[in-house]
Order: C-alpha cells, then structure tokens, then sequence
C-alpha cells in the first residue's frame, strides 16, 4: 500500500481539520476549518491536484 504525501480529514461536527504531511497527523485550529475545507475541495475537484497544491505553496512562501 502506498502512503499519501497529503491529506486533509474533516469532520464536519466537530469542525476538526487534520493534516496529513511529512509522515505525521497535525491537527488544525478550528478557525481554520473553512479554508482547509475550501482547499480540500479545490484538490478534489481539480484535474491536476499536485499543481494546485504546489501553487499555493509557491504563492505563499511555504516552500522549503
């Protein structure tokens, strides 16, 4: 089985967002929720997932 590089879990009763990257869970703040949901959707919507995820890391200077 192979490990995803990202994820994003919600539930949405809780309004908790967990990460999923370098190999660990980290847990969002709820105010995040939204935008990790709207990022979320955009992924999964998306013809070319890993272009997106790496524009937004471009575009906010998250890279390494």
């Amino acid at each position: 089985m192979t490990v995803p590089e990202f994820c994003i879990a919600q539930n949405d009763k809780t309004r908790c967002t967990m990460l999923w990257s370098d190999n660990k869970w980290t847990e969002l703040p709820e105010s995040d929720y939204e935008i990790a949901a709207l990022i979320a959707k955009l992924l999964r919507t998306s013809a070319d997932p890993n272009k997106v995820l790496q524009d937004i890391v471009k575009q906010n200077d998250w890279g390494p």
